[in-house]
């Protein structure tokens, strides 16, 4: 197991990209980069589902493995269903 560091940034580096946790408890918030997001896998490691932040500070929310938008929160509170375009 290689060991982890802390930079200045104060990002950790576990050392390997495919360990697993089973509970992570975290002090603080999460922070996640523009362009970047939280996804799951389903057994066959394809990305089934994710949400991440966009630069029109936006959420948006993709299903499948296609990754298909199925709903977007935009910057201004407008809640996007089916469809990229708000309600």
């Amino acid at each position: 197991m290689n060991s982890g560091s802390l930079d200045t940034g104060n990002n950790v580096d576990i050392g390997a990209p495919n360990y697993r946790f089973k509970d992570l408890y975290l002090s603080t918030g999460v922070n996640i980069s523009e362009g970047n997001g939280v996804s799951w896998h389903d057994g066959s490691n394809v990305v089934s589902a994710s949400i991440y932040a966009s630069s029109d500070d936006s959420i948006r929310f993709r299903t499948t493995s296609s990754q298909t938008e199925r709903m977007r929160l935009d910057a201004d509170g407008n809640l996007s269903l089916g469809t990229t375009a708000p309600m």
